[in-house]
């Protein structure tokens, strides 16, 4: 485990918990805008 470059692995991740957050920030106000004008999201059925 010493030959692990913490800052090194840490910058990628970091960056992808930020990019999950940002997606899930625009889901959520996307959600809530849906409700505003009573409308329905279509269900997409589509595998990660």
């Amino acid at each position: 485990m010493s030959d692990v470059n913490l800052p090194q692995l840490l910058t990628p991740v970091i960056d992808v918990v930020e990019s999950a957050g940002e997606l899930i920030k625009a889901e959520w106000a996307r959600a809530g805008e849906q409700k505003r004008r009573g409308g329905k999201d279509e269900v997409i059925d589509e595998p990660f």
